[in-house]
């Protein structure tokens, strides 16, 4: 078997790759987004100044048996590297992910990166030492460091329903405001800010990864990259007495036709406790549904993902009616320079 790298310079064997990782991805998974190859191709073709990005096949003669995606971060947590890595149900069992981990493992070390970080999903029912991710996992040196619940909730979402949940807001003097598409200049500063707290915020249980600071040229390199990945960003900020205090955001792919991704939803903690956090996601809910249908319409599946930890945001999930589809353990591994 082969492993080598590939580029959309290459643009069938790429192709070929991103299939392979979404087979591998969503095998036997309810729900499941994967990128879409127009986002994949646009972001691997223009690299971030912050973060890189490595696609690698594994070949058994002609065929593509399996894959792995590398992240490597440029600026902050420089001693790590993430991975996904994928081979096709059908070539299960062979060592093709025992040869493509071990390649895995050399390219952290060419990298300087002693830290090796991997998402591995869990089916709901399972514990992590019965599912093949956790058991393949933990053969090569992984622990859980983290728990989130993936969640779904069906599109289109009941008016009733989001009538009832609005009609439940407590009455304060807090406003929402709501765009979709690049974040207006008034508001890029604050959310710069929120976001950086967000990252401080955010429950990582034992994982070793640094916070990391946004500002707002990061935060516009980000955006734009997203707009020529085809996305587009649907997002409410809460004002109190004019000041930015929360945020939420989904995310819509124009190259993949039936999910909404929910990002952050953050609520600064001297403002929690008068239900901002339900105030914005039904606005941002709200907004969403009123774009256009191109863009929405055919959607099914809003998916986000909660720390099992995050009990107020569990909560609040429940309330909107999201179901648990499984678990993603976000597993770390330590690495050596001796080969």
């Amino acid at each position: 078997m082969e492993i080598r790298e590939v580029t959309p310079t290459e643009p069938d064997l790429f192709a070929a790759w991103a299939d392979t990782m979404r087979t591998a991805y969503t095998h036997e998974r309810q729900g499941v987004w994967w990128s879409s190859i127009e986002a994949l191709t646009t972001s691997f073709a223009n690299p971030s100044e912050f973060y890189r990005r490595i696609a690698a096949v594994a070949l058994a003669g002609d065929l593509v048996v399996g894959g792995v995606e590398l992240g490597i971060p440029l600026q902050d947590n420089t001693d790590s590297l993430s991975v996904e890595l994928g081979v096709l149900p059908s070539e299960r069992h062979r060592g093709h992910g025992a040869a493509l981990a071990d390649w895995v493992r050399e390219r952290a070390r060419q990298h300087n990166r002693t830290l090796i970080e991997a998402e591995v999903n869990v089916p709901a029912g399972q514990s992590f030492e019965e599912s093949a991710g956790g058991r393949f996992a933990s053969a090569h040196g992984m622990v859980t460091a983290n728990v989130e619940d993936r969640f779904l909730l069906a599109l289109p979402y009941d008016e009733g329903a989001l009538q009832l949940h609005e009609a439940a807001l407590p009455l304060t003097s807090d406003e929402v405001v709501s765009w979709a598409g690049l974040t207006p200049e008034e508001f890029l500063e604050p959310l710069a800010r929120l976001k950086t707290q967000m990252n401080q915020d955010v429950p990582t249980g034992q994982l070793s990864r640094a916070a990391v600071a946004v500002d707002v040229d990061r935060l516009l390199n980000n955006q734009e990259r997203m707009h020529d990945q085809g996305w587009v960003s649907v997002m409410s900020l809460a004002l109190a007495d004019g000041e930015p205090v929360g945020y939420t955001e989904v995310v819509v792919s124009r190259g993949e036709p039936e999910f909404v991704l929910q990002e952050d939803t953050l609520v600064l903690p001297e403002h929690r406790g008068r239900r901002l956090g339900m105030r914005l996601k039904c606005a941002n809910l709200r907004h969403l549904m009123a774009l256009p249908h191109e863009l929405v319409g055919r959607r099914q599946w809003l998916q986000t993902y909660t720390a099992q930890s995050n009990t107020p945001m569990q909560r609040t999930n429940e309330e909107f009616g999201f179901v648990k589809a499984d678990e993603m353990h976000e597993c770390e591994g330590s690495i050596t320079h001796e080969a």
